[in-house]
């Protein structure tokens, strides 16, 4: 399969969540709030199908998505025409992505999607458009735990930070960011691999030499057959 990589600028990125972490972050108002907070995502996506497109007549495109580019995806596929979403995109395939909004209660009360990711699942649950192929990937690779606890002093604990507010629970398996039991979508072909969430540390780009993630290449052909 060929690709076409949609570029997101860091400035861009400020978008979805407005005020500082710690404090509660307003909801969205609108039908579709991701219409107001999302609109740079899709403007890369449709850049990107576009291309392809236009590259490869009268072939449709398949989505690959990383992280929380999986629910945007979804986001971006379900707030399209149906006839224009049949036409052009065939498969999503989702790579760590924390499908599962917070759990009600106080987790849901940080969430710093801001309502968005809830929204998603809300109006598109699980593998939604039956005109579409779907592929979840996800991993165990890394238990979160405590300092302490005996998963790693620095692995596990990052991954707990990581995994409590995503799911309610720390001390469970995952990618290291995302929980496996958050990763997959009902009614979409699932695949687990033995992976870490990304091979670099955010914001520096420092390569971790060793580090398998789900773009390494022995563990690309664990899910890359599903792009046919």
């Amino acid at each position: 399969s060929l690709g076409y990589l949609s570029a997101i600028s860091r400035l861009s990125l400020g978008s979805i969540s407005a005020g500082e972490p710690s404090r509660r972050p307003p909801p969205l108002p609108s039908s579709d709030p991701s219409l107001q907070a999302l609109p740079f995502y899709y403007k890369a996506i449709e850049a990107g199908a576009a291309a392809l497109r236009n590259e490869y007549p009268g072939r449709k495109v398949q989505l690959l998505a990383h992280s929380i580019g999986g629910w945007i995806s979804r986001a971006y596929l379900g707030q399209l025409p149906a006839e224009e979403r049949s036409a052009t995109f065939s498969a999503l395939a989702t790579l760590g992505t924390p499908h599962a909004p917070p759990p009600e209660g106080f987790f849901r009360t940080i969430d710093q999607t801001r309502g968005l990711l809830r929204f998603v699942e809300e109006r598109y649950p699980g593998a939604f458009h039956p005109e579409l192929r779907y592929l979840t990937v996800g991993s165990r690779a890394q238990r979160g735990a405590l300092p302490g606890g005996g998963a790693g002093l620095v692995g596990g604990a990052l991954a707990y930070a990581s995994y409590l507010p995503l799911g309610g629970e720390g001390g469970v398996e995952g990618d290291g960011i995302t929980p496996l039991r958050c990763a997959h979508l009902d009614g979409a072909e699932q695949r687990e691999v033995d992976a870490y969430h990304i091979a670099f540390v955010p914001g520096s780009g420092t390569r971790l030499l060793g580090c398998r993630w789900y773009g390494s290449p022995d563990v690309v052909g664990e899910w890359a057959d599903f792009l046919r």
